[in-house]
Order: structure tokens, then sequence, then C-alpha cells
């Protein structure tokens, strides 16, 4: 059984992640001029929503379902998203691999919390 504490902990978490990724949403119309804000806060949002499963999984065994071999693709498609996702912003400062990044970072995320509901 979960304690409702670490459930509450781990919702908390989840919300300061949709937090953030709403937030990210009021800087996709300057995502031309200045895409590192849009994507730097998405990229934080994805990172707290996924570590809000890993607080309630355990990391040790997040890490486990996270490389089971039918999720490793959508494993490897959220850390390419997020990776990249930074490249882009703050290497390439490249609005169009920021959204493709971006956009791959959020199929990934979605899978992820999609198969832990």
């Amino acid at each position: 059984a979960m304690s409702p504490a670490k459930l509450m902990q781990a919702g908390g978490i989840f919300m300061l992640g949709l937090f953030l990724i709403s937030l990210s949403f009021s800087f996709l119309p300057l995502l031309p001029i200045n895409p590192a804000k849009f994507a730097l806060l998405f990229a934080l949002g994805s990172v707290t929503m996924l570590g809000s499963v890993a607080w309630l999984k355990g990391p040790q065994a997040f890490a486990g379902i996270a490389l089971q071999r039918d999720k490793l693709p959508f494993s490897a498609s959220y850390g390419v998203g997020l990776v990249g996702t930074f490249w882009a912003t703050l290497i390439a400062r490249s609005y169009v691999f920021t959204a493709v990044f971006a956009f791959l970072q959020a199929v990934g995320l979605l899978y992820f919390i999609a198969s832990f509901v």
C-alpha cells in the first residue's frame, strides 16, 4: 500500500511540472524570436513530471520500468527529445529544431504518464 503522504508529495511534484509546462505555453508565440524561454520551461516541466513518477515508484523501480523492452523506444524518444531540446535552444538556437525536439519529448512524456496511470 502507498502512504498518503507519498501520494501527496508525488501529486505536488506532478502539479509543479504541469505548472511549468503550462507556463512554457505562454512563451509559444515567442518561439521564432526566443526559443529558449519556451524550451527550457517545457523541458524542466517534463523532467519534473517524470520525477514525480520516479518519486512515487522509487528511482530504481522507475529506471527498471523505463528500460523495459516495450517502453524502450519511448524512453529513447524522451531522452533524445530532452537532450535535443537543450541543444536546439542553447547551442543551435533554431526554433525549427526546438519545435521538433520538444514534440519528440512531449510524445515520450505522454506515453510515460499514460503507462503509469
